[in-house]
């Protein structure tokens, strides 16, 4: 009960490893997650959009099998295996991207440097949310465009095209928004091993530090 009123006033208690308050741990630790996940949620969210509508549209064609196709190599891909993969390629042998972290030293003020070093954790974490994301939509795309007034409105002459993107589109924003509601959780804990792969200073590392070295309070 002691335990349950500290965490009702936002006492989260102190790591066994260095004795710090956990609560000021996250706080430092929290905005370099979000600055992470979220770009990479909301990209993954405006794709999804497009090619789910067009899956839709284009239901048992090669288009719908191909995007579907993908989207089951990327949900059984695991984030992990992608992060390793881009580190490997686009920052050891191609050298396009910084390898980790978040500034070069002595480019802390840089935006660009820090875009470099945003770019291959951001674009794992979009490739790990998008794949759920599409069929989401797609899913829901067919639904309505099965309902009545998807056949007036072809009825009346317009394009697949127009149903999609100014009836059905509008009305699957609903259910999609609400599972960007339940998707929160996943958006900090998805993060974990692609933070700790790129050295990113968010709760990731943290977290599996604190795995490592189990303390218990984190």
């Amino acid at each position: 009960f002691r335990w349950m009123k500290n965490i009702l006033k936002g006492n989260l208690g102190n790591s066994l490893l260095n004795h710090s308050s956990i609560r000021d741990d996250l706080a430092a630790r929290l905005p370099a997650t979000i600055v992470l996940v979220l770009p990479a949620y909301l990209i993954a969210l405006v794709l999804s959009l497009f090619m789910g509508l067009w899956a839709a549209m284009h239901q048992g064609r090669w288009a719908d099998r191909f995007i579907d196709g993908m989207c089951s190599v990327g949900l059984a891909t695991p984030s992990f295996w992608l992060a390793l993969l881009f580190v490997y390629i686009l920052g050891y042998r191609l050298k396009l991207f910084p390898l980790m972290g978040v500034h070069t030293i002595g480019l802390e003020d840089s935006l660009s440097d820090f875009l470099k070093h945003l770019f291959m954790p951001c674009m794992v974490l979009m490739l790990g949310f998008l794949p759920d994301l599409i069929r989401y939509v797609r899913v829901n795309a067919i639904r309505q465009m099965k309902e009545d007034y998807c056949t007036a409105q072809y009825a009346l002459g317009a394009r697949s095209f127009e149903v999609l993107f100014l009836h059905v589109l509008p009305n699957i924003l609903v259910p999609v928004i609400t599972k960007v509601g339940m998707s929160l959780p996943i958006l900090v804990t998805g993060s974990v091993a692609v933070e700790t792969i790129f050295g990113w200073p968010g709760i990731g590392p943290y977290f599996m530090k604190a795995v490592q070295n189990i303390d218990y309070p984190v």
